[in-house]
């Protein structure tokens, strides 16, 4: 990856959310969608930086972080009467956990331990703020699918 790739990224990023705002503005004044857009035009020179570096671990901190903050603005602005922030955050701090986890994030006994955890999590959400149905039972079954595919691909034969 050569500077020049940074520098441009830098520039097309600024340039891109620099026309957004100006759309934005002679478009619909009174609603300031250009943040959206622009918020994922700066993760992507954020990116190719830290990648440029070798910056892995830290990178999954700091975007992670930065998408929680973002997501969590979001939430109080728009709709604060349900935090909605709650059941997101959850899956995004994987990403950082699991990169530090190194060699332990393809064990099965993690994967177990991570989906009994995650089952917990989100039946506790689903009976503190959503008691009205039991939807906690969906994501379950997925999150199931980690360890059992963590097991089968350890395994030489499948059947």
């Amino acid at each position: 990856m050569r500077k020049q790739d940074v520098i441009f990224a830098w520039l097309g990023s600024i340039i891109s959310i620099l026309f957004f705002i100006i759309v934005n503005f002679l478009t619909s004044p009174n609603y300031l969608w250009f943040i959206y857009p622009s918020f994922f035009l700066l993760l992507w020179p954020l990116s190719l930086q830290s990648f440029k570096y070798g910056n892995y671990k830290v990178h999954s901190v700091i975007v992670s972080t930065i998408i929680i903050l973002f997501l969590l603005a979001i939430n109080v602005f728009h709709s604060p009467e349900h935090p909605w922030i709650l059941y997101v955050w959850y899956p995004i701090i994987w990403w950082p956990l699991l990169m530090f986890l190194e060699k332990k994030r393809t064990t099965v006994s993690l994967g177990i331990v991570a989906s009994i955890v995650t089952i917990v999590y989100y039946s506790f959400l689903n009976i503190i703020i959503s008691h009205g149905y039991p939807w906690a039972i969906y994501p379950i079954f997925a999150v199931f699918w980690w360890p059992m595919a963590l097991y089968y691909t350890k395994k030489e034969r499948l059947f």
